[in-house]
């Protein structure tokens, strides 16, 4: 006969909705949810820059001759650096910061950062958190 334990996150006021043996707890695998809890993401390493560089170069090979890329004349709007795009993105909601990503390549390049950044913060929330196991 063990004690039973239950494994909380003081600091956070919460504690895991099941309790049990220690050692049960830890290696039978009924301590799955501790690891969604835990478990931090790690962006993939894509830089924007890297993603827009790109997108140019495209635009560049697409046209026909290299002259016509810089004759077409972009919307005012993706003249703009951008920082300036990323603090227009900074101010809108997730459901707006889709729809813009979603509307050529060059949005969607930095608009990815804002999304992944957005989910990120719904997953590993006791990550950096204490958490001690009681009796």
């Amino acid at each position: 006969m063990g004690q039973t334990w239950v494994i909380t996150a003081p600091r956070a006021n919460e504690v895991l909705n099941f309790g049990g043996k220690l050692g049960e707890i830890l290696f039978n695998g009924s301590a799955e949810s501790l690891v969604k809890l835990l478990a931090m993401p790690v962006r993939p390493d894509n830089s924007i820059e890297q993603s827009i560089q790109r997108w140019k170069n495209q635009r560049i090979q697409s046209c026909k001759d290299k002259r016509e890329a810089g004759v077409i004349a972009k919307p005012l709007l993706l003249n703009l650096l951008i920082e300036l795009h990323n603090l227009v993105f900074n101010d809108l909601d997730i459901k707006d910061v889709l729809n813009l990503s979603l509307t050529n390549r060059y949005f969607w390049s930095i608009g990815r950062k804002h999304i992944q950044t957005y989910f990120m913060l719904f997953l590993g929330p006791w990550a950096d958190e204490n958490i001690i196991c009681i009796e």
